[in-house]
Parts: C-alpha cells; sequence; structure tokens
C-alpha cells in the first residue's frame, strides 16, 4: 500500500471536511456549501496535511495560523493543530506520526516558534512533544441556591444581534487578549463562523445568544450561551450553557454571571471552559453550591526555545540552565536563560543544566502554569530540589493561563 502525504489541492476541500466530520463520529453536512467555504476562510489549504490511498483521503490534519499570548501581554504566532483524523481501516500503520512529523516541520519552516492543540484524546500528543500548559474548571450551579454580588450601577447589559459579532464584539475580544498568557485572538474568518452558527452544531439547544456589558458607551464584558430548556414535575430547570464569558475587571464579570442566573426559566448553569482561579468561588454567597470540575486545556509545543522563551515576560529575575530533550530535534539542546527586569536573554551553551526535561514539560510551564514541582515529583523534570524551586518561580505567573477559544 501507497501513502501519499500532502497538503490538499483546491478541488479537495469539501472531501477533507468530509473526512473530518466522518473521523470525529459525525455526519457531514449536507448541501453546505456555505460551511465549507467559512472553514477555508480560517485556514489556507497549504497548512493541511492528509494522508491519500489510492485517491482517497483516509487520515487529515489542519493548522489554523492563530495569535498566542503569553505571560506579559505579547503576542506570538502559533500553529494552531487541529482536525486530526485516521480512519479506523488504516490505524497502526504510523500515518498520524508521519502527518505530524510533517505538519511540526512546516511550522517550524515558516518560523512559527510554538504550536498548540485540544486534544480529544489527552494520551495521544505526549510523544510530539506538546505539554498541557492551560487547564480549565466546568462551572455547574443552580442559581437557586446561591446569590452574587448585584451589577454595579453605572453598568448596562444589552443583547447583541448576531450579525453585529463582528463590529461589536471582535473589538473588544481583541483588545481583552493580552489579559490571559493562552488567550487566542480571533480574525474575522473565525467572528464570521461563529455568526453562521448552523443547526448541527448546536447539540440540541437554541441558537446562541451575546450579551455585552457597557460602561457607558464601552464594553467591558461579553457572555454567548445557548439555552436547554427542561421541566421537572411542572417546575423550569432548564439550562444556561455559556459558550464563552470574558470580562475586562471584577464589576463586569459579576455584570455577566448576575445575567446568566437570572434567565427566567433556567435555573442551572453550566460553563464548561472557566479560568481556574476564575473568582465566582470568591463571589458567591455558597461555594459548597458550585461544582468545579478540572479538566485539560491547551497543549503548547515549542520548536524554537530561543525565540519562544525571549518572547515571554517573567515575574522573577534570575538565571537558570535548561536541558532539554525533544526527540524530533527542533529543541533540543543545553539553553542559558538570564532574567533581568523580567526580560530574558536565552543563549546555546555548553555549562552543565540546572534542570533537565522533555520538551513537552517545557511547554507545559511555557504560558505561566505552575507545574513544575509536581512534574519534578514524577521524575519528568529532574534536578535538585532547589532547583525545581527556582525554575518554577521564574517561569510560573501570579494568574492562572487560560485559554477561552477551542480549535
Amino acid at each position: 500500500m501507497t501513502i501519499d502525504y500532502r497538503s490538499i489541492t483546491d478541488e479537495e476541500r469539501t472531501a477533507y471536511f468530509d473526512a473530518v466530520a466522518r473521523g470525529f463520529g459525525s455526519d457531514p453536512p449536507e448541501d453546505n456549501p456555505e460551511a465549507v467555504d467559512r472553514f477555508w476562510a480560517m485556514m489556507p489549504i497549504d497548512r493541511t496535511v492528509v494522508a491519500v490511498v489510492d485517491g482517497e483521503i483516509v487520515a487529515t490534519l489542519g493548522d489554523f495560523p492563530l495569535q498566542l499570548t503569553i505571560p506579559g501581554g505579547s503576542q506570538i504566532a502559533m500553529a494552531g493543530t487541529t482536525e486530526v483524523t485516521v480512519r479506523g481501516t488504516h490505524r497502526r500503520r504510523g500515518i498520524l506520526r508521519q502527518m505530524m512529523q510533517r505538519h511540526l516541520a512546516m511550522a517550524a519552516d515558516r518560523g512559527e516558534p510554538v504550536a498548540g492543540l485540544w486534544a480529544s484524546e489527552a494520551a495521544i500528543y505526549g510523544r510530539f512533544g506538546f505539554g498541557l500548559a492551560t487547564e480549565l474548571h466546568e462551572i455547574q450551579l443552580d442559581s437557586r441556591l446561591v446569590t452574587f454580588p448585584p451589577m454595579a450601577e453605572d453598568l448596562r447589559t444589552e443583547m447583541v444581534d448576531p450579525a453585529k459579532l463582528v463590529d461589536v464584539v471582535a473589538p473588544f475580544w481583541s483588545s481583552v487578549a493580552p489579559k490571559w498568557a493562552g488567550f487566542v485572538d480571533r480574525g474575522e474568518p473565525r467572528w464570521r463562523d461563529i455568526i453562521a452558527d448552523p443547526p448541527w452544531f448546536r447539540g440540541g439547544a437554541t441558537k446562541s445568544r451575546s450579551v455585552v456589558v457597557r460602561r457607558g458607551d464601552e464594553i467591558i464584558g461579553y457572555v454567548a450561551y445557548r439555552q436547554n430548556r427542561r421541566w421537572e414535575n411542572s417546575v423550569p430547570s432548564g439550562t444556561v450553557v455559556v459558550q464563552a464569558l470574558v470580562a475586562a475587571d471584577i464589576e463586569a464579570h459579576r455584570a455577566l454571571w448576575h445575567h446568566v442566573t437570572h434567565v427566567d426559566l433556567f435555573p442551572l448553569v453550566d460553563f464548561w471552559d472557566a479560568p481556574v482561579d476564575d473568582p465566582i468561588v470568591w463571589e458567591t454567597s455558597n461555594p459548597r453550591a458550585i461544582k468545579r470540575t478540572p479538566t485539560d486545556g491547551l497543549y503548547v509545543r515549542i520548536l524554537d526555545v530561543i525565540p519562544a522563551l525571549t518572547a515571554r515576560h517573567y515575574e522573577t529575575d534570575g538565571e537558570i540552565v535548561l536541558g532539554i530533550v525533544d526527540d524530533l530535534g527542533y529543541a533540543s539542546g543545553a539553553f542559558h536563560v538570564q532574567i533581568t527586569g523580567g526580560a530574558a536573554t536565552v543563549t546555546d551553551t555548553n555549562a552543565t543544566p540546572d534542570v533537565e526535561m522533555d520538551v513537552r514539560e517545557l511547554g507545559a510551564l511555557y504560558l505561566g502554569r505552575n507545574a513544575a514541582p509536581g512534574l519534578h515529583t514524577s521524575g519528568l523534570i529532574k534536578g535538585s530540589a532547589a532547583a525545581v524551586l527556582h525554575l518554577s518561580q521564574l517561569f510560573r505567573t501570579a494568574a492562572a493561563p487560560w485559554c477561552p477559544e477551542m480549535f
């Protein structure tokens, strides 16, 4: 069997789209060329990798050109790894590895210092150097059991027509992107795809509702949600399913939570992608009534150590020598990191490393997640306890990284 690995042609756009849908257990949307066109507005076809056998696509991998916020508020180019599928009839033949190697080589050739993904299966991508860089909490609550501080009198909420998201909400989203390491900005094609909101994407719920919080004329908060109707013994028990909730300050945060917990007939709230340090638990009268389920978020793969580490800000000064192992060769070596005034100078070195780790663990630390002590205890970072403590102090951030955009 001959397997051809390459990017798709323009004529294969629909075939790729259909192969991805089937790979994730869905039926491709029928007679929906607009959905195909919206997708390809977000992803240039030369960023795809497919495996082709006898003229048929049997495996897929896509790559969105994204901008990732890193500690300090700067943004860097990130290859957004996505749409990874292998047909069940062609598994266990090394196809995923071949596609991933080609994909990472393409990203490195473009000069993108990192790649990132959301994993449908968490056990797959560590072998390719992706480390868990952000976590999230799914928050579930019954608003009949909790109260929150009232919305400030100088704020107001406003429903936004989906057709106006690009003009009204997109500028706000980009303005707060520097606030959280891990934040992925949205270009206009992504907003157009959100606006379309096809029925097959709603999971049986309503169309997406969009609400902003304003202070005067300024937008300071945005929430998007769906509604799932339900009645129990003639009592309304519907759910507000929050898709995104982003606030510029604590008053906007309170106003957004006030809104989603006061939707008539929908007392239950489910927010699947909240920050792990979301202040909601401190704001409520009954924190025990809030269920928080932790899970993994964005995985990051460092492709070029020096530009990746020099681009981010550090909250503690100091120096350390990192020894990095990378089976694919992109990040291997020893690197001297000197941090002064929050800025790093990173150079190759022959010095003995203070700490050693796989590139996977470097990705896990990159956005500021406080993971070094646990990784050391697990044997995944090697070095003295003092050196690992210093590593943790240098790389972690006071605010937990958060990625509110799945791709």
